[in-house]
């Protein structure tokens, strides 16, 4: 049996020889010369480059516009530089503007495709507004399939910038490997795909892909790039951060350590996120130290805003030589700080109380303050009852507001005020009630 399939054994490994040599092959270079994250590819230092061309459309469509890219390294990361040229500048469709949503990929956008050799594969993806929809997931499908944390759970702490002109627009994106797991350990070359959606026109990428753009067979190579060895020695892939709340936190994140003694320096910085460049991290008080095969990373900072998204940047340096380690995003919003709910809409006179049900999510070191209840008539403006209560820490709280302080039938409605922080922070939530002081029957 063997014997008999021994020709169509050698006919397909010859077939699958000679596609990997049809396969394309992107230089990268060392980087010579200072690059601004800006998207302007203006720097000296994009000549030294390699111009790679040649994106093939995908599917049944009109001839791509052209789209170029070059790579620079160094060593702390890779930056990729793509330009789009665009003859209608006005009419590039670009409608999301929400980090990580899906609609990035159906804008006009780019998208970079890296392979390592760790076990996952990479991909960023970018729109003409500078939004961004990134992933990571398994390169063997088996595992992909069978794993419960899908790829948005994974956010990389890449520098990204989109910059336009009159006749096209361009993108750079670096890199850093302290962001791609290298615990896992890289191997060379790397596989890359790069691809350009036209929203008016459909798609094209430049690695020969048949199943689309994650059609991984059909990746690229990536030669010339000079890797750091032996450096990445925290396991990112198991980093998790736990629930987020309004005010002061307390974090402690544990990271399989490949070294027991070393020591780092870490830094990390908060914001309302918005597309650009990563933010200046700021470092905390002295070293922490790995052992037993683990780090421990013990730190507190403060959520002020509730509404928006927000990004924490955590970097982990080796003290002894000042290299990036780990670079890591989390992006989150934080759950609402205050909810009133009613018991009921309609409360009779003989029920004596109307009763309030408070969620409290507030970090338990911020939650302690006052609450505040204000109760008016329909069209008054003096509240007909204030009370006031102390609030000592977050979760579920009841309130219980005398009817007979309220004069006569009819809606009500309750303001609710909740001072916590140290009087930092102040939410307003209105509720409305109806009291009848008899059954209508």
């Amino acid at each position: 049996m063997r014997i008999t399939h021994l020709p169509l054994l050698l006919a397909l490994t010859a077939t699958l020889a000679v596609l990997a040599q049809d396969l394309p092959t992107a230089q990268a270079v060392r980087q010579n010369g200072p690059v601004q994250i800006d998207g302007q590819l203006r720097e000296a230092a994009w000549q030294s480059a390699p111009l790679q061309k040649g994106v093939l459309p995908l599917g049944k469509r009109e001839p791509p516009q052209d789209t170029e890219f070059r790579l620079l390294f160094d060593d702390e990361s890779l930056t990729i530089g793509i330009t789009c040229w665009e003859k209608e500048m006005d009419k590039l469709g670009a409608r999301t503007s929400i980090r990580d949503h899906g609609g990035v990929c159906s804008d006009d956008s780019v998208e970079l495709f890296l392979v390592p050799g760790n076990g996952y594969y990479y991909q960023i993806a970018v729109n003409t507004l500078g939004y961004v929809y990134d992933g990571r997931s398994f390169t063997d499908p088996e595992r992909q399939r069978a794993s419960s944390r899908g790829p948005l759970l994974w956010d990389n702490a890449s520098e990204i910038a989109v910059w336009r002109g009159p006749d096209r627009w361009s993108v750079e994106i670096r890199v850093f490997y302290a962001s791609l797991d290298g615990y896992l350990g890289f191997n060379t070359p790397w596989r890359l795909n790069v691809c350009r959606t036209e929203s008016r026109f459909g798609y094209a990428c430049w690695a020969p892909v048949q199943k689309g753009y994650h059609d991984l067979a059909s990746f690229g190579y990536l030669q010339g790039l000079e890797l750091p060895r032996d450096r990445f020695t925290l396991d990112s892939t198991k980093l998790e951060f736990p629930e987020i709340l309004l005010g002061t936190n307390q974090v402690k994140l544990q990271l399989p350590a490949q070294r027991d003694g070393q020591k780092f320096r870490v830094l990390s910085s908060l914001r309302n996120w918005v597309p650009g460049p990563l933010p200046q991290r700021n470092a905390h008080p002295g070293e922490f130290v790995s052992r037993a095969g683990q780090l421990t990373i013990e730190f507190e900072f403060n959520v002020r805003d509730h509404e928006p998204m927000q990004e924490l940047v955590l970097e982990c340096q080796d003290v002894q030589s000042g290299e990036k380690v780990l670079l890591a995003t989390y992006l989150f919003r934080v759950p609402k700080p205050f909810a009133v709910t009613p018991r009921w809409t309609v409360f009779f006179a003989s029920e004596k109380e109307v009763l309030l049900d408070n969620i409290i999510r507030v970090s338990p070191l911020s939650a302690r303050g006052t609450l505040r209840v204000e109760v008016f008539g329909a069209s008054q403006t003096v509240p007909q009852l204030q009370l006031s209560h102390a609030v000592e820490k977050p979760g579920p709280m009841q309130l219980g507001l005398p009817l007979s302080a309220l004069g006569w039938d009819g809606c009500y409605r309750a303001v609710l005020t909740l001072d916590c922080d140290g009087g930092k922070a102040q939410f307003n939530q209105e509720v409305s009630f109806f009291k009848i002081s008899a059954p209508l029957y």
